[in-house]
């Protein structure tokens, strides 16, 4: 039975503590912008852990920030690739305006030559 309020407890401070690190900013992927809150908290946990080893929230907090990462670097890729995905949708007519416009400026370049 203490096992299961053990249980309980340790998920209540998992939900808890992944609700604080959802509030907390992190710079932007491929650039030196913004703030470094989730980095300084990992930092601040593993000097926690070096000053007392063995606690079993640090071990906690340091999975928690490591899903934290984890969540945000996924959530940065899949908008990446809708921003590539509706770049491609986008290209046939970027393309056509290219053509059109490189075939206007060839045109023009040979009238000035001759």
């Amino acid at each position: 039975m203490s096992v299961n309020i053990l249980s309980g407890l340790e998920d209540d401070f998992r939900d808890r503590y992944s609700t604080y690190l959802r509030t907390m900013k992190q710079r932007i992927y491929d650039t030196a912008l913004g703030f470094n809150e989730l980095e300084d908290e990992r930092k601040m946990v593993n000097q926690q852990v070096i000053r007392t080893p063995g606690r079993r929230g640090e071990t906690i907090k340091n999975e928690e920030i490591d899903k934290e990462f984890s969540r945000r670097y996924s959530e940065y890729k899949k908008a990446k690739l809708v921003w590539l995905n509706s770049a491609f949708i986008n290209i046939p007519s970027v393309r056509n305006v290219n053509v059109q416009y490189h075939e206007a400026f060839a045109e023009l370049m040979n009238y000035w030559v001759s």
